[in-house]
């Protein structure tokens, strides 16, 4: 048997692998699971010398904040299409909303507002009602605790320019904040970036491991990570700025960065060249069209966060650079960790291949769950 021919004679183990880890995570898969990116909407507007915050956050994410508290049991969970069921989960949604936003005057007096709840499709609103708030709100975000990744809540004001802020802040509701400064802008979305990929992105993560296996030699991994970045850069500026739309095909989208993970693993087991490197032409090919894919998928979680006005070019900026800062503190931590086995015989059995059999089957598996 000629070496090119050795990955292709095990390929059937490989896929018995890929199956089998298939079936665990598919019989381990809690029925809540499928977090995202989390983003609630306040919006506060003055009403009668009072003051009125209405939220609006997925109604999926609020069952499952019921489930995360002890008040609604997995058994219990609604059907995705239970319109009926949700509407009766609202109101002891409300219920606990009142008890985790913590809200008070501005001399620290405990206010109780008229909490209501109603489903508008696929959204659950909350109506908090402030009858006196003529000495300030102040309120603690917690509606989402223990939310992974946490809860990003983006509050609009009069003005209608959104404020950002997290779970766990405290926010005065009757008097915005400034505009944040270009600092603090580009601090905020340098860390969002970062967090999106490391370590909520498991996605992204598993496709810039497979990267890893891919590369074979430094300047040869070095392309590919190069490929990668001016790719998604692209697709992830043209669509948050709304020059590429993507909204109507968001599934396809998702779809395809589950199947690049399938593609990156596959790839990582083919014959190397006859110089024993990484990377072949049809390598920088995949990578380069993923990276468009992923830039989409990027620029979906941009624009839920919202860009704001006057700092645009800072906000992308910073994002990106995020995105960067996670993805090479990933390649090098991978590289600290089996670098140095690049070169041993058994570097392709003993890493290469059951870790492209993981990946993959992790692709296969989120893959069904978005096209279900």
């Amino acid at each position: 048997m000629s070496r090119a021919e050795g990955p292709r004679a095990r390929l059937p183990a490989v896929l018995a692998a890929v199956l089998a880890a298939l079936a665990l995570l598919l019989s381990t898969a809690h029925p809540c699971a499928g977090h995202g990116f989390l983003v609630v909407d306040l919006g506060v507007a003055p009403s009668d010398g009072g003051l009125v915050v209405t939220v609006a956050t997925d109604r999926h994410e609020f069952a499952l904040a019921l489930v995360r508290a002890g008040l609604l049991s997995a058994e219990e969970f609604p059907a995705p299409t239970d319109d009926q069921a949700f509407a009766t989960l609202a109101a002891r949604f409300a219920a606990l909303a009142a008890q985790r936003l913590a809200c008070s005057a501005e001399d620290g007096a405990e206010l109780s507002p008229r909490c209501e709840a109603q489903i508008d499709g696929g959204v659950l609103r909350l109506v908090l009602r402030f009858p006196d708030a003529r000495t300030g709100v102040r309120v603690r975000l917690g509606l989402h605790p223990g939310h992974a990744p946490p809860a990003v809540y983006r509050i609009r004001f009069a003005d209608g320019e959104p404020r950002i802020a997290h779970e766990g802040d405290r926010v005065d509701l009757a008097a915005p904040a400034p505009a944040d400064s270009t600092a603090t802008v580009v601090g905020r979305y340098l860390t969002q970036g970062f967090l999106h990929v490391l370590p909520w992105g498991l996605d992204h993560l598993l496709f810039v491991l497979g990267l890893s296996l891919l590369g074979g030699r430094p300047r040869r991994l070095l392309g590919l990570v190069t490929g990668f970045t001016l790719a998604h850069a692209l697709t992830l500026s043209l669509v948050a700025t709304g020059v590429l739309p993507t909204a109507a095909h968001a599934w396809i989208i998702e779809a395809l960065i589950a199947a690049s993970l399938i593609a990156v693993a596959i790839e990582a087991t083919c014959p190397r060249d006859a110089q024993g490197g990484g990377a072949t032409m049809r390598s920088y090919a995949l990578v380069v069209c993923f990276g468009l894919v992923h830039g989409c998928g990027f620029a979906s979680a941009l624009r839920e966060l919202g860009l704001p006005k006057g700092e645009l070019l800072a906000a992308l900026v910073a994002f990106n650079l995020g995105i960067e800062a996670a993805q090479l503190a990933l390649i090098a931590g991978a590289w600290l960790l089996i670098g140095w086995a690049r070169e041993r015989t058994w570097y392709r059995r003993g890493v290469v291949w059951p870790a492209s059999a993981a990946i993959a089957g992790c692709g296969a598996y989120l893959l069904i769950l978005r096209l279900a």
